[in-house]
């Protein structure tokens, strides 16, 4: 059972007030396995009461639409809207509160539920003309519908309910089948950590059927046909998976790496040349050093060129973000041994000598290289080939390639990602940072228009406005992530009264050990924890993660004049002086390309934070324009 009541409108103002309750407590238990409280009785008659009073008038009016009341999001911790109104075209979320005004956690819990039946309740994501999320205030009156501080929420006493209620939801089509509606698969997608811990722990993650639409499935039965082929013709295979952001990539890699292949001569490792995204992963799964599923690709290749990497006997290589393989000449500044070996040439050497057959899988993304001395195109690859390897890659890539043998399938096309598993709002709010980066403000303005119907963006110049925000509207719900975010290059951050320290001397320790930034309780005593809002993470640690609501804190190394962006950086010389410059061809894009990541980490939501100074104004206004909401 996920629901403690659903019946008609006619059928719900018929019903005596104590067979409800009665029902309700009965479901509630088996649903939390826990007698209802005192509290949890008082409110449904509370809630019970408002509704046969002020809305008598609607359910004559729509006598066949359902009313559902503590309805259980999947995969949430059992969390429940209290009051469900489901129709064919049109939904209503209500959340009633005992109260005389609205706070901001409890606007919070009903945008959750709202962002998350919009994204991920497949009976309602495109299928409903309208949501319309209500935060009833019973206690209070006159207080007529309204929405406040950019919330998509509207507040309402229970004096004004009919009123909304009246206005929004007319017009409304019965719902023919509310048992298809109740039981409707679920779309929502866990973060890369947690779906880490469920391939670990062996539970499996539900079929979802936006993974099989966005081809997941099909490459990854590609990808084990060939493993296995390479295994028993022993075969050397350089596989590729390409696609857009946000298609699923890394799920893909993990789902590989953990995949049970009942054959104990088949070892696969994930590796990815992101430390902190590696790092974070180990450190969630409980990794201790001689567990080696999730690898640091340069450490790897470190031992590899110190003692031949003895230890190491994997035969399948999941290389997560696969064209960013440093060149020779970044091995060489970083001190490697072989300096004149680019990552790919080694990687190729290793298996040729470590094994008899193998398989490197190469999961590869664009727009996001954000680095000195990452390869961003396929070309070290190519090069790095030798005779006997084998390429299975999209059909797209074939000219990428051209000393080895393109393995011909037709199955390949199913090598490219084509659609994205995020939801509707994080794809087009993706599109919008994409043109606010390019400088195309008009285009940037109509993607947001499009994104932010339920995803809550807000900028502000005071800082501990945006702090306070963040602890209060997750309030009460201790699994939230909320942080700290700011670029590589700081200017005036670390001063005060800012104290965003995001100098690299502060931030190299998040940069290298960021897991437990992302993983320790919001309440950790050692104050690592991102929820402190003390210390900020760069592009460089979290790139490849996400938080709840990040606060993005801006620097002086992307300002727009009114016209472009202006780009500027910095570097230490020799004598330890720091000089500032402006960076132009691939180094510029490293800057935009910063920002690009900083700005697309947040899952609920985001919090940008200009500094109140007059060089920071332009920014601030096309933000505004753009439509991101100012907080009050």
């Amino acid at each position: 059972m996920n629901y403690c009541y659903c019946d008609t409108l006619h059928n719900f103002f018929e019903v005596d007030k104590k067979i409800w309750i009665d029902q309700m407590k009965e479901n509630i238990k088996v649903i939390c396995n826990e007698e209802a409280k005192q509290s949890q009785i008082l409110s449904w008659e509370d809630c019970f009461d408002v509704l046969r009073t002020e809305l008598k008038v609607f359910a004559e009016r729509n006598p066949d639409v359902h009313i559902i009341f503590e309805y259980v999001l999947r995969y949430t911790s059992k969390k429940r809207p209290d009051v469900l109104i489901v129709a064919e075209n049109k939904l209503a979320i209500l959340e009633f509160k005992r109260k005389n005004d609205a706070l901001l956690n409890d606007i919070a819990q009903t945008e959750g539920y709202t962002r998350y039946l919009y994204n991920y309740h497949s009976g309602t994501t495109n299928k409903m003309k309208k949501i319309l999320p209500l935060l009833v205030l019973t206690y209070a009156n006159n207080i007529a519908a309204a929405k406040h501080n950019g919330s998509f929420v509207y507040d309402v006493s229970k004096d004004h309910l009919a009123d909304i209620i009246e206005k929004e939801m007319c017009d409304l089509i019965p719902h023919h089948d509310i048992s298809s509606w109740i039981n409707s698969e679920y779309k929502v997608l866990p973060s890369v950590i947690e779906a880490a811990r469920a391939k670990r722990n062996k539970t499996p993650l539900p079929e979802y059927e936006i993974v099989r639409k966005a081809g997941i499935n099909d490459a990854k039965e590609l990808l084990l046909d060939y493993i296995i082929k390479a295994k028993n013709e022993k075969r050397h295979i350089l596989a590729i998976v390409n696609g857009v952001p946000g298609a699923g990539k890394t799920l893909l890699g993990l789902d590989l790496a953990f995949y049970p292949y009942n054959d104990d001569s088949i070892i696969a490792k994930y590796m990815s040349g992101n430390g902190p995204l590696v790092s974070v992963l180990r450190d969630a799964l409980e990794i201790g050093p001689s567990d080696s599923f999730v690898e640091n690709i340069h450490n790897i290749l470190d031992q590899y060129t110190d003692d031949n990497a003895k230890d190491s006997n994997f035969n399948v290589c999941i290389f997560d973000e696969g064209q960013r393989t440093w060149t020779a000449k970044q091995r060489e500044k970083k001190g490697k041994a072989r300096p004149n070996m680019s990552e790919s040439s080694l990687l190729i050497e290793m298996m040729n000598r470590r094994t008899n057959w193998g398989v490197i899988l190469l999961l590869v993304g664009d727009g996001q290289q954000i680095n000195s001395g990452e390869e961003t195109d396929l070309k070290l690859w190519d090069d790095a080939l030798t005779q006997g390897w084998n390429i299975l890659c999209p059909p797209s890539l074939d000219k990428e390639f051209h000393n080895c043998n393109i393995i011909d399938d037709d199955r390949r096309k199913k090598l490219t990602l084509t659609h994205s598993i995020r939801s509707n709002c994080a794809i087009a709010f993706g599109q919008s940072i994409n043109y606010l980066i390019a400088g195309d403000l008009e285009n940037a303005k109509e993607k947001y228009n499009h994104c932010t119907k339920f995803y809550s963006v807000y900028i502000t110049r005071n800082l501990e406005k945006a702090k306070d925000f963040c602890r209060e509207y997750y309030e009460g719900d201790t699994e939230k992530k909320y942080g700290l975010l700011a670029s590589s290059q700081s200017f005036v951050l670390p001063n005060k009264p800012y104290e965003v320290n995001n100098s690299y001397d502060n931030t190299k320790q998040n940069y290298v050990y960021p897991a437990k930034w992302y993983n320790a309780e919001y309440n950790d005593p050692n104050h690592l924890s991102c929820c402190w809002l003390e210390k900020p993470v760069t592009e460089f640690g979290c790139q490849g993660l996400e938080i709840d609501i990040p606060i993005v804190c801006w620097d002086k190394d992307f300002l727009w004049d009114g016209k472009k962006w202006i780009l500027k950086a910095s570097y230490t010389d020799k004598n330890k002086n720091r000089k500032e410059y402006t960076p132009e061809g691939i180094n510029a894009d490293y800057r935009k390309n910063a920002y690009r990541v900083l700005l697309t980490r947040g899952r609920d939501g985001m919090i940008v934070f200009i500094p109140d100074e007059s060089e920071f104004t332009e920014t601030y206004n096309i933000l505004r324009y753009i439509g991101f909401t100012e907080l009050e």
